[in-house]
């Protein structure tokens, strides 16, 4: 009996023993998982942070692509709330390029040029491309809508240094000295230009004036 008491108290120690250390295997499964998915979205959080930007960025570019595809097919100025068509070549050209500039990055990628040109191609045809002296272009500008002079002048630049093309043009829409425009950019007197080539012209510096200016 002696023997047979002891031999259960120490099998009971035994088995008390191992359901003990069972328990604390057990009850540490739960820690282990949950330290693993721990670090394991650690590691994801980086990849789920560059998809949303990744994402924003694509809707953001798509939400931008749709509004120059409408601007180009609706031939529609925002500036001057009226139809591409009712304008002039010389007028419509800049309104173009003044309206395009308040819908693109000062960064913006080449073929937003060609969009403009296009656009413009579409309301006056042939016209878009039939070169002109650059006198004859300035001499025009006299007869420019008048909120359009206004959307020019804030970019005229007194001095004698030479100035960038677009705050020549605008000096010349304010003082209508032509020849004012020759001396302070050096160009030649005896330059052409098409009339796409002056709305794009116009647009690169508008868009390297937004560029300098932006904080």
């Amino acid at each position: 009996k002696y023997a047979a008491e002891q031999s259960a108290i120490g099998i009971t120690e035994v088995v008390n023993s191992a359901l003990s250390e069972q328990s604390k295997s057990l009850s540490s499964i739960p820690t282990s998982i949950q330290k693993y998915l721990d670090t394991y979205f650690a590691q994801l959080q980086p990849f789920f942070e560059n998809l949303n930007t990744s994402l924003a960025s694509s809707i953001t570019a798509n939400n931008k692509r749709s509004e120059l595809l409408w601007w180009k097919q609706s031939l529609y100025s925002r500036s001057l709330n009226t139809s591409y068509r009712s304008l002039d070549p010389l007028n419509a050209a800049v309104a173009m390029a003044l309206d395009l500039t308040e819908q693109v990055e000062a960064i913006y990628p080449e073929s937003v040029d060609y969009l403009l040109r296009e656009t413009l191609k579409d309301v006056h045809s042939e016209k878009a491309e039939s070169e002109r002296l650059l006198t004859d272009w300035l001499t025009d500008g006299s007869n420019l809508h008048n909120d359009i002079q206004r959307a020019l002048s804030k970019y005229a630049a007194g001095g004698n240094a030479r100035k960038p093309l677009l705050s020549a043009w605008a000096n010349v829409v304010q003082s209508g000295e032509a020849t004012e425009l020759y001396t302070e950019t050096g160009i030649d007197k005896t330059a052409k230009l098409t009339l796409s080539g002056l709305a794009v012209w116009l647009f690169h510096g508008l868009q390297a004036h937004k560029l300098a200016t932006t904080k």
